[in-house]
């Protein structure tokens, strides 16, 4: 199994150069191609040591396998996917020719609010293109998904300029952690929000 993730559109942060100036009380322009850098990487950090894995912008991933699960079994996409409508299933057949499953008739997508989206096969999973006796490509099986956040709580995006104002205010350190100080508001957000690694 291989999962391979688009990158999120700069119009896609759940944090605006314009907010974080606001929030900073900064008015020049000169940096602001340096805070559009700040406000990724805080929000990577976010989604990545704080939130519990829960994706803050919307991208594009592809799940890639071998083969469909075995006895029929489900198929669980790495993140929350907003919309079912956003999971598409396709695969090489027997003959390595390339087809695509249908919504709704081949396949159903469960999509919870927090949990990662799992497809569930609503007839058999068909047989997919074998190499040789036993083996099969890697990319036999593509589900191509959009997941990440479209709507992000106004705490989440607090979360987002904290980090990056820690950041903004140390950038000659080697900043790959916050300030305990931070760290502390962090703590209370999650708690907050229930997420994962602290709430």
């Amino acid at each position: 199994m291989h999962i391979e993730w688009g990158t999120v559109a700069s119009t896609d942060e759940p944090v605006s150069v314009a907010s974080f100036k606001e929030h900073a009380r900064t008015a020049s322009s000169t940096e602001d191609t340096y805070i559009g850098y700040l406000l990724t990487a805080a929000r990577e950090y976010v989604e990545r040591e704080v939130s519990g894995g829960l994706l803050l912008a919307p991208r594009s991933g592809t799940l890639k396998m071998h083969k469909f699960p075995a006895g029929n079994g489900t198929i669980r996409l790495p993140a929350p996917v907003p919309n079912s409508s956003d999971v598409n299933v396709g695969y090489f057949d027997t003959s390595g020719s390339t087809q695509s499953l249908t919504r709704d008739t081949d396949y159903m997508t469960i999509t919870p609010t927090r949990g990662p989206a799992t497809v569930y096969p609503i007839t058999d999973w068909p047989d997919v293109h074998e190499l040789d006796s036993g083996h099969f490509r890697p990319d036999a099986v593509e589900v191509a998904f959009v997941a990440g956040s479209t709507a992000v709580d106004e705490m989440a995006k607090q979360a987002i300029r904290l980090i990056a104002s820690d950041w903004y205010e140390r950038r000659e350190e080697t900043c790959e952690t916050v300030s305990p100080s931070i760290e502390n508001g962090l703590k209370r957000i999650a708690a907050k929000l229930n997420w994962g690694f602290y709430g």
